[in-house]
C-alpha cells in the first residue's frame, strides 16, 4: 500500500510534467512555404520553421464497438510546403509502441474495468494507426462523414500503421472500409517512436499525377481535414 504522502508525491510529479496552461486549440493548420528542401524526417531541424497546432481528440463513441477510455487525447500538427509537395508532421504521446507484448498484462487488467456496453473488448494489442482524411474533390461544398466517409460520399484518406510502418492512400467509405490506391501511389512516410511519443511525417505532391485517383491540394485555399 502507498501512504498518503507517497500518493501526493506521485500526483505532484505527474502535474509537474504538464504545462502551466493547456495548449490553445487551433481549428486551422497552416502549411508554411519554405525555400529549399522539405524536411527529410521527423527529426529534421527544418520543422522549427512550422508552428505546431494542437488538435484535441476524443474516444470513438459513435460506431460499435465504442471506446470510452482512449489513451491518446490530442495531437500536434505541423505542415510545410515548397510549392510542389506538402509535408505534414503529426506528434502524439503514447505509452507503448504498439503492438507490444509487455503491455498485455495492462490490457488484460483494463478489459476488466472499462465499460463493456457493446460486449467484451478485444484483448488483442493491435498496432497504432494515424488517418488523415480529406474530401475526394477540392472545393466540394458538402464534406464527407468525419468517421471515414460513407458509401454515398466517400473520403480520401492517408493511413499509416505502426506494424507495417508505412502509409498508404486510398478511398474510405466507413471506418472499416478502406480501398488502397492501386499503382502510382505518391504518399511517403517516415516515423519515429521515442520517450513515449510518436512522430509521423507524411509527404505527398500537392498535385497528384492522377487527379481522378487523389485530390489536389491548391496553395492558398482552405482544405478541410479530419
Amino acid at each position: 500500500y502507498f501512504t498518503d504522502e507517497q500518493l501526493w508525491s506521485v500526483a505532484k510529479y505527474v502535474r509537474g510534467l504538464s504545462p502551466e496552461e493547456p495548449p490553445e486549440v487551433r481549428e486551422v493548420v497552416r502549411a508554411y512555404r519554405v525555400e529549399g528542401a522539405l524536411p527529410a524526417s521527423p527529426d529534421d531541424s527544418a520543422w522549427a520553421a512550422a508552428e505546431p497546432h494542437y488538435i484535441p481528440l476524443v474516444g470513438q463513441i459513435v460506431v460499435k464497438p465504442r471506446w470510452f477510455t482512449p489513451t491518446v487525447d490530442g495531437v500536434w500538427v505541423q505542415a510545410l510546403h515548397d510549392g510542389e509537395r506538402l509535408a505534414m508532421l503529426v506528434r502524439w504521446h503514447d505509452p507503448s509502441r504498439s503492438p507490444d507484448a509487455s503491455w498485455d498484462e495492462w490490457l488484460a487488467r483494463m478489459r476488466q474495468t472499462v465499460m463493456d456496453a457493446d460486449g467484451a473488448h478485444d484483448g488483442t494489442h493491435g498496432p497504432d494507426m494515424l488517418v488523415v482524411q480529406l474530401p475526394t474533390a477540392t472545393g466540394d461544398d458538402e464534406l464527407p462523414y468525419f468517421l471515414g466517409g460513407s458509401t454515398r460520399r466517400p473520403a480520401h484518406a492517408w493511413r499509416w500503421t505502426s506494424d507495417a510502418d508505412r502509409a498508404v492512400e486510398g478511398t474510405t467509405t466507413g471506418l472499416d472500409r478502406f480501398v488502397a490506391r492501386s499503382g502510382g501511389a505518391e504518399l511517403a512516410s517516415v516515423s519515429r517512436f521515442a520517450n513515449g511519443e510518436w512522430r509521423v511525417q507524411l509527404t505527398r505532391p500537392l498535385a497528384p499525377a492522377d487527379s481522378s485517383a487523389a485530390p489536389s491540394i491548391p496553395i492558398g485555399r482552405t482544405i478541410p481535414i479530419a
